[in-house]
């Protein structure tokens, strides 16, 4: 039940997902989460548009495998890459950093995002 308080044993590993998105977006999502020992990733899908996002929750360099196709770029979190394009196939993450690569023909697919939640939520409809 929703209502009720629930524990886990304390080495339990928990996934949530939750989606933000403007109310522009429109359609269904596709949604994939993949755990590796240390990489995190998570694809979404929305029409022509795919997110491709890669995270490394370890204490060691990992390397993460990113889409190449024609539309592609990327964005690193959390170290000092400018966005790349073409998205190169694979990328070195340190630990505690992410990268988003975005396939998308729409250019604003690929324009910086909001700085905070609290931007998304002042951005007007489009």
């Amino acid at each position: 039940m929703a209502d009720q308080a629930r524990t886990w044993p304390a080495d339990t590993d928990l996934t949530v997902l939750v989606e933000i998105r403007p109310v522009w977006a429109t359609g269904e999502a596709t949604l994939s989460v993949t755990r590796g020992s240390d990489l995190l990733a998570l694809d979404a899908t929305v029409g022509a548009a795919t997110w491709h996002g890669r995270f490394n929750a370890g204490t060691a360099p990992v390397e993460a495998a990113f889409p190449t196709a024609p539309g592609t770029s990327l964005r690193r979190f959390g170290g000092d890459l400018a966005p790349q394009v073409p998205s190169p196939a694979t990328l070195s993450l340190a630990p505690g950093e992410g990268a988003v690569a975005v396939t998308s023909p729409e250019a604003q697919d690929h324009a910086p995002g909001w700085a905070s939640f609290q931007d998304l939520l002042a951005a007007p409809a489009r």
